[in-house]
């Protein structure tokens, strides 16, 4: 299952770059703000990460319902960044808040996978 979950996140990372790179290169001498990558990697991104806090819920004992927020708070704090970040809605005060909601989230994912790895 590692394997699967490490071979998820290596693809949409590879995926993400290749995809960035190819819609950059369709607005070279244009005036465009911004390139839409392809949404493919996000999808994997959210199937590996989802599949990793599922492990780790199936790997606590004690307070299972931090595992649940701890992928909703770094899922809440990727999309505020994600929304706020460019075009009309552009606002830096509410992406540094989506940032500060996605660091709590990631901390606490962190934390619930080290108290996974001591039940081990």
């Amino acid at each position: 299952m590692q394997l699967f979950v490490a071979l998820l996140v290596f693809t949409a990372f590879g995926l993400r770059l290749y995809s960035f790179d190819k819609a950059l290169e369709q607005t070279k001498g244009e005036n465009n703000d911004f390139a839409e990558p392809s949404k493919i990697p996000e999808i994997i991104y959210f199937i590996a990460f989802s599949t990793i806090g599922w492990l780790i819920y199936q790997s606590t004992s004690d307070n299972h319902w931090l595992v649940p927020l701890a992928i909703i708070l770094i899922y809440f704090g990727a999309f505020i960044m994600a929304s706020f970040r460019n075009g009309a809605n552009k606002n830096f005060k509410i992406d540094v808040i989506g940032r500060i909601i996605f660091t709590f989230g990631f901390l606490l994912n962190l934390y619930n996978l080290a108290s996974a790895a001591l039940l081990i």
